[in-house]
């Protein structure tokens, strides 16, 4: 079943940081900014400034399963944030994709927006700009997704999961062989040497 990304996530753009005075250096309230947004992709929360505490940030603040997007640059990923007790917002131009529970796993969205054929596509058609690729709010809201049950979106998951660790172990094994043939080289280089 299709269904927009809005009917299975809600949506909604980082906290606005107008100056730099309103980044301050113990505040209570970490930010999450683009910068923060490391390959993989995963949130690193070391690399992370921090505010003071606001009454409007209700809803802004990040929630365990909540996916960051980055909407700026060369790398479009989403990266979940798993909540760890700390209050933490994340800055605009990041873009949060809070998924409805019932209807999509947010490791299977992450695995959409980050791996998926189709959808990456989607996105791709959707950036702006020539210079400094972007893609905004009204953009997102356009894109279709699949929605398998959840259970089947569990086995996608599991299979992406496999898939990757097979090429990391595939890659492994290349660097191996390499260093293996150039250890054997060397030994016949030096045998040969030492019988001249």
């Amino acid at each position: 079943m299709l269904a927009a990304l809005t009917e299975v996530a809600a949506l909604f753009t980082g906290l606005t940081i107008r100056n730099r005075s309103e980044i301050s250096d113990a505040g209570p309230v970490r930010l999450v900014q683009p910068r923060s947004i490391v390959a993989g992709p995963r949130i690193d929360l070391a690399n992370t400034d921090t505010i003071e505490d606001r009454v409007q940030l209700g809803r802004q603040l990040l929630a365990d399963g909540d996916l960051v997007l980055r909407t700026r640059g060369s790398r479009f990923e989403a990266a979940a944030f798993a909540g760890d007790g700390v209050a933490t917002v994340a800055s605009a131009p990041l873009i949060v994709l809070r998924p409805a529970p019932e209807k999509v796993l947010p490791e299977y969205l992450q695995w959409l927006l980050n791996e998926a054929p189709e959808v990456r596509r989607a996105l791709g058609n959707a950036m702006r700009g020539s210079t400094v690729q972007s893609l905004n709010i009204e953009d997102l809201n356009r894109i279709t997704v699949p929605v398998p049950p959840i259970q089947l979106q569990r086995t996608i998951v599991e299979a992406a999961a496999l898939s990757r660790r097979a090429a990391e172990l595939e890659a492994r094994l290349a660097e191996l062989r390499k260093i293996h043939t150039a250890r054997a080289l060397s030994e016949a280089a030096r045998q040969m040497t030492k019988e001249s």
